[in-house]
C-alpha cells in the first residue's frame, strides 16, 4: 500500500490519555488443589513397641534429634525382664554341669 499523502497523512489516530494511579486489585481467582511438598522422608523406630504418646503431628516441623513420639515403656520393661531370666536360666545350667 502507498504511503499517506496530503489530508490522510494529517488525520491523526484518537486516542485516550488518562493518569495513572494506585488501585487495589478487583479481580481476585478462588482455585481449589493439593499442594504436595518435593520431599519425602522416611520414619522409622530403632525398635517395635505400643505409642504412648505423640509429639508432633503430621504437617508440624522438626529437626534432627527431635522427639516424635514415646513408646510405651511396659512392653520393653518385659522383654528385660525375660532376657535377664533367660540369661539367669542359663547361667545355672552352666553352673550346675
Amino acid at each position: 500500500m502507498p504511503p499517506a499523502t496530503g489530508a490522510e497523512s494529517q488525520r491523526a489516530a484518537p486516542v485516550q490519555v488518562d493518569v495513572a494511579q494506585q488501585q487495589p486489585i478487583l479481580k481476585q481467582i478462588q482455585l481449589t488443589g493439593t499442594v504436595t511438598s518435593p520431599l519425602v522422608s522416611s520414619l522409622s523406630a530403632a525398635t517395635s513397641g505400643l505409642v504412648e504418646t505423640v509429639h508432633a503431628e503430621e504437617g508440624t516441623h522438626v529437626a534432627k534429634g527431635d522427639v516424635l513420639l514415646t513408646l510405651d515403656a511396659e512392653l520393653v520393661e518385659q522383654q528385660l525382664l525375660a532376657a535377664e531370666a533367660s540369661v539367669a536360666q542359663a547361667s545355672n545350667a552352666n553352673n550346675a554341669d
